[in-house]
């Protein structure tokens, strides 16, 4: 999602546990300048508790963040809300890295919604990102693509996808996961790659 620098002035991450033992979760912070410390490690979260972290004191000045949530014992769902002036939005869950994603769910009709590219490996990424539109296919960022640095989140600015429904392709040389901010009332909306329809779908 974006930083606490491009509008969320409050980041709350949630653990729940609706299990029956404790679980303890570690946190990983990703913003644009890399790996971020400070928050504490095993996080403890008791049975049918919720826990919460302001995650806002450890990403001062970042333009774009990602948080990897990973269990020792038990289980947790996480989530993430991200507040700003007007208004504020869920961030959606990434499904897991991969060299190719698709990211649904667009209506951009200017150059101020943003994607979000996700290195959480220890190689630079080099993104390729096509736009699927009623008049077709079209690259965004023609020749090299994006680059994204390696455990660290990239904020990048699209251009304008005509204001209809929209999606894109990104693929990628390492793997990655990737979000779009669309711009709105508050901070806007976020979408998010999504794994493919195998089975029968509407």
């Amino acid at each position: 999602g974006t930083g606490q620098a491009t509008g969320a002035s409050e980041i709350v991450l949630y653990l729940t546990n609706t299990g029956s033992i404790a679980a303890s979760a570690d946190v990983t912070i990703l913003t644009d300048t890399g790996q971020q410390n400070g928050l504490d490690s095993a996080i403890t979260v008791a049975p049918n508790q919720v826990v919460t972290e302001n995650i806002t004191p450890y990403v001062h000045d970042s333009q774009a963040l990602a948080l990897r949530v990973q269990t020792n014992t038990g289980q947790v769902a996480a989530s993430v809300w991200e507040g700003g002036s007007g208004g504020g939005a869920w961030l959606p869950q990434a499904t897991a890295p991969a060299t190719s994603l698709v990211i649904p769910g667009l209506t951009v009709a200017s150059s101020a919604a943003k994607l979000y590219v996700v290195v959480p490996g220890s190689a630079d990424a080099q993104v390729q990102v096509t736009a699927y539109t009623p008049a077709g296919a079209a690259k965004q960022f023609p020749g090299a693509g994006v680059d994204a640095s390696a455990d660290a989140s990239t904020p990048v600015a699209l251009s304008s996808l005509g204001g209809s429904a929209a999606g894109l392709k990104l693929t990628s040389s390492v793997p990655i996961v990737a979000g779009v901010l669309v711009p709105g009332l508050g901070i806007g909306s976020f979408t998010t790659a999504v794994p493919p329809i195998t089975e029968q779908g509407v």
